[in-house]
């Protein structure tokens, strides 16, 4: 079918079969003009030939260590939601991942990509072009990638985090870094979670703005919105904004 799409610039994938299946085998995708892909597939796949993908948003198993993907340095945006096959040598597969989204500028990982991350002990790269992070976490050992993450983006500009409330009660502790925006969503007022904020204020210094999306009933909401109100004051410049 592809081939009889020559100037084909977006595709969405879904195939979602018992990955146990002996049908369902990798799938290979080659095509020379594809700027957007979506995948969501349960299975791996064996060839990505895309030279002008921009974005690609994944969902599924991780690739094998053999598969062969060209030109994904053209990269500008990633999703991922990647899992592990039961039994596969895990960190040869996250490898291939890495070498997709290492020159990314958007990055967004689910829970399910955090978690691999963190039980797989992943060494990660430089992401010298990393300017925008997603990052979501139900697992409190998933919250310990998070400052390993924020040490390799040197360029990191906008913070975007999601399930603070399960980090573990001491916090994630982060470096010095230089994001200017950060936005917490599904902000609850638990006791661990404004702790993470004083610690993340504390040390992002060129914060410029800090958006906060809280969980709770209007009536808590209010005494929510007042605590953060009442942390230590930043430069004239800091703004709290409320989603």
């Amino acid at each position: 079918m592809l081939p009889g799409c020559p100037i084909l610039e977006e595709l969405s994938l879904h195939h979602l079969r018992d990955y146990r299946d002996a049908n369902n085998s990798p799938f290979s995708i080659s095509h020379k003009t594809l700027k957007r892909l979506t995948v969501h597939f349960n299975n791996s796949f064996d060839v990505i030939d895309t030279p002008s993908l921009l974005y690609l948003e994944y969902s599924g198993f991780a690739p094998c260590p053999y598969s062969r993907t060209s030109y994904l340095n053209s990269l500008v945006e990633a999703k991922l939601d990647v899992h592990i096959k039961h039994g596969c040598y895990a960190q040869m597969h996250l490898a291939t991942i890495i070498d997709w989204i290492c020159n990314v500028k958007t990055l967004s990982l689910s829970p399910a990509s955090v978690k691999t991350m963190y039980s797989r002990c992943v060494e990660l790269p430089i992401f010298p072009d990393l300017v925008k992070l997603f990052f979501e976490s139900n697992a409190k050992e998933g919250w310990e990638v998070l400052p390993r993450l924020l040490n390799k983006s040197p360029k990191l500009e906008t913070l975007v985090l999601k399930g603070l409330h399960c980090a573990s009660d001491h916090g994630v502790c982060i470096d010095r870094n230089e994001v200017k925006v950060l936005e917490i969503y599904g902000f609850t007022g638990r006791g661990r979670e404004v702790r993470q904020v004083k610690c993340l204020l504390r040390e992002m210094q060129f914060l410029q703005v800090m958006r906060v999306e809280i969980d709770a009933d209007d009536n808590k909401k209010l005494r929510v919105i007042n605590h953060l109100l009442d942390l230590p004051k930043r430069p004239s410049k800091f703004q709290i904004q409320f989603l």
